[in-house]
This record gives C-alpha cells, sequence and structure tokens, in this order.
C-alpha cells in the first residue's frame, strides 16, 4: 500500500511529510490566489477540508514549494512562490465561553504573530491590534499581507441558546471583522471559511468587499471528492477490500464497481451549484477505508453542529416536513443564523415554528449539510428555485436519527 490515509490531520505540511494522501485541489487555489488583491468567503459543513484548505492556501504563501511537487500548482504554473506575512486566525482552537476570553485569545495570538516576524505592536483592543498588525506587517513587506480566518462563524454558533450573548458575540465579531475591510489596501489576499453563510445585510455587511464562493459554479467541487479523485487516489484501497471480500449494508458481497456504487450512494451527493458534479463527503471516505470497509455514518458524530439539533427539536422537523421541499435562491442571500438564537424558555413556545419558516429552516439545513441541491432539469424549474433533497444514505440515516431524538 502506497500513501496512508488521515483524518485527523489538518496541516498540509504535516499531511505531506507523513506521507499521506492529499487530493489535490490546488487547481482552484491557484485560481483564487492569482487574482488581484483577492478576498474570497466560502462556506461549507463541518469536516468538508476547510481547515486543510486554509493550511495549503498558507503553505503555498510561506513558499513553501517543494511540498507541492506532486500537485497541480508546482507542475502545470509559473507561480512565483513568493513569501508573504500571514495573519492565520482559527476560531476553532479560541476559548468561546465569554466575550474576555476570546478577546484574550485574539490579543495572544496577534502578538504572537507579531513576535514571530520582528514586528511592534502595541494595541490591548483586540480590533484595534488587528488592524495594527496589518498595517505594521505590511511596511516590512510592501507586497501585502495575507488574513486566512478558519471557522469565522463559530464565535456567534456556539451561543445561539441564549439569544442576548449571540447578539454580543455578534457585535463583538463584527467590530474585529471590519478591520479587514478597513486595511485592504495592506492586504495581498484574505480567505474566511465557516459553515454558515453569512447575510449581506447583517454582521458582515461591512465587508462587502469579498467575494462569495459558496454557491460558485468554478468552485463546486474546491471542497470534497468528486468520483474521479477517488478512484485516483484510494484506487489501492478500493483494489484491497475487493481481496478482502467485504459487503454491503444487505449483506451482498461487493466487487470493485459494487464498492464504488456503494460508496456513491453512502457518501456521495453533495451538490454546491445547481447541474453541477456532486462530490464525497471528505470524512467519511477517509474513516470507511481507515475502518477496513464498514459501511457507516462516519460524519454524523462530528458533523452535527449544536444549533440544528436544537432547531430540530424545537420545531419538531421529521422525515415528511422535508419531502421533495423547494428552496428560493433568494433564501441563500438574506438568510442570518441569529434568527436561530433562542433561550431555553422558548423550547415550548409553539409560535416559534411559524417564526423560523420552513424556507429558513431548509436553508440551515443546506448550510450544515443535511440537504443538498436536488437535479435542476434544463427545461423545469427557473433558477430563481431549486428542488433540495439528502445528499446520501448515510445524511438521510443521520437525519432520521436526530428527528426521532
Amino acid at each position: 500500500m502506497g500513501k496512508e490515509i488521515s483524518t485527523s490531520i489538518y496541516s498540509f505540511k504535516d499531511l505531506i511529510e507523513n506521507n499521506c494522501i492529499y487530493v489535490d485541489k490546488t487547481e482552484y487555489l491557484y485560481d483564487i490566489i492569482t487574482a488581484a488583491k483577492g478576498q474570497f468567503f466560502c462556506a461549507r459543513p463541518r469536516r468538508f477540508g476547510k481547515s486543510l484548505t486554509i493550511s495549503t492556501i498558507e503553505a503555498i504563501f510561506r513558499g513553501q514549494k517543494e511540498l507541492f511537487k506532486d500537485c497541480y500548482i508546482y507542475n502545470e504554473t509559473n507561480y512565483s512562490w513568493e513569501e508573504y506575512p500571514i495573519i492565520h486566525l482559527d476560531f476553532g482552537r479560541a476559548n468561546l465561553t465569554k466575550i474576555d476570553l476570546l478577546s484574550s485569545w485574539l490579543v495572544q495570538t496577534l502578538n504572537n504573530i507579531a513576535d514571530s516576524y520582528g514586528v511592534s505592536v502595541k494595541n490591548v483592543d483586540p480590533a484595534l491590534l488587528f488592524g495594527e498588525l496589518i498595517e505594521a506587517l505590511y511596511y516590512e513587506h510592501p507586497g501585502g499581507v495575507v488574513v486566512l480566518i478558519d471557522e469565522y462563524d463559530k464565535p456567534i454558533m456556539e451561543h445561539l441558546e441564549n439569544e442576548n450573548e449571540a447578539e454580543s458575540f455578534r457585535n463583538f465579531m463584527e467590530t474585529f471583522y471590519q478591520m479587514i475591510k478597513g486595511y485592504e489596501q495592506y492586504e495581498r489576499f484574505v480567505f474566511m471559511t465557516g459553515v454558515i453563510k453569512f447575510a449581506k445585510l447583517s454582521i458582515f455587511s461591512k465587508l462587502n468587499s469579498l467575494t462569495d464562493i459558496s454557491m460558485d459554479k468554478k468552485y463546486a467541487c474546491m471542497f470534497g471528492y468528486t468520483t474521479d479523485e477517488i478512484e485516483k487516489y484510494f484506487g489501492e484501497y478500493i483494489d484491497e477490500l475487493v481481496e478482502k471480500e467485504i459487503y454491503d449494508e444487505n449483506r451482498i458481497l461487493l466487487d470493485r464497481e459494487g464498492i464504488l456504487e456503494a460508496l456513491k450512494r453512502w457518501y456521495d451527493g453533495f451538490r454546491f451549484f445547481p447541474r453541477e458534479e456532486s462530490v464525497y463527503n471528505p470524512v467519511s471516505i477517509g474513516s470507511f477505508f481507515r475502518s477496513d470497509g464498514i459501511f457507516s455514518n462516519y460524519w454524523f458524530e462530528t458533523g452535527t453542529p449544536k444549533v440544528l439539533t436544537k432547531t430540530m427539536q424545537l420545531i419538531h422537523i421529521t422525515l415528511d416536513d422535508v419531502r421533495n421541499p423547494i428552496i428560493s435562491r433568494d433564501t441563500f442571500s438574506v438568510f442570518d443564523i441569529t434568527e436561530f438564537a433562542f433561550s431555553f424558555d422558548e423550547l415550548n413556545n409553539r409560535s416559534y415554528r411559524k417564526q423560523i419558516g420552513k424556507q429558513k429552516f431548509l436553508q440551515l439545513l443546506y448550510q450544515t449539510g443535511y440537504m443538498t441541491l436536488g437535479d435542476v432539469p434544463e427545461d423545469g424549474l427557473s433558477d430563481s428555485y431549486y428542488p433540495m433533497r439528502f445528499p446520501n444514505k448515510e445524511v438521510r440515516d443521520s437525519f432520521q436519527k436526530i428527528s426521532v431524538i
């Protein structure tokens, strides 16, 4: 067997140096990093490779060319591999229990970045310090500063059970993030990821320079694995399972074609632009092969945000409520996650279901990966409306498990 499979390494450098499989996405990355002063945002469900993508971009902007010798960007482009100063913030690592603790984490993290580049900063307010650091790094490297932010929405998502706390964290993060807009003249590249797409009229209205590629046809397969990628990168593992003799959930012995069909039924089906190719969930594929070909619900255990389970319990959503749904494209541009903030006192408030609305809940299901865009016929529905469906067996089974909790 060749390269190892990892579902727990989120550092591109570590993945390569430990001889693990990296499904090459650098053609997409080359496209966005060569855009003039590109500023991008992309929302994808949890465990879909967002952190690894951020880490890969970081390695590119650190000029770590030799890590990419098997990748598109190394072999098919004339990329310069110039090194840039990088501000990388991963809110998955922050203490989010209180704003004061988040503030302290930000100040410490930003000061550590400043120290690593040998620049002096003095602000103690995290937002002002963020802006000061961007400017200070720029004057050390006039080519511009790279800003990478992972799990941008987590400080708010963690507090949706308390409306007042959610609003406080939203205000705090709005002040912090607006520095990206305020200091864009000093920035070479910005990339932000999260689970939930922000509303244009909400917390990120001041970040109108960001290009949202969450539902961009060109980047529909930037996260997740295509069928061709499954066969290219995991072909040896599939052949090994054929020799071991594995069975599907109905105890049918699978040949190579049967394994591919079962993988598609269980883990494929996520579509992020109408009529574009669907992708497989990366953590499910990795876990399947690491478990010697056992078909199971791997993504559910780590890919389900609290807001989804809480809201489903609150408004009593069942499989019948999401049968053959259709969602308006406009819903995606006005969706605001803080509309789902609630207190425990509201758990028995029957009017809350009406307040949320089916369209908004379908959007939440889409953002969290529990529903995806269905098949849009060329001569069928208008592009203003999309049919929705469960991506695959794993997600449908997981949804049913949540709906009966």
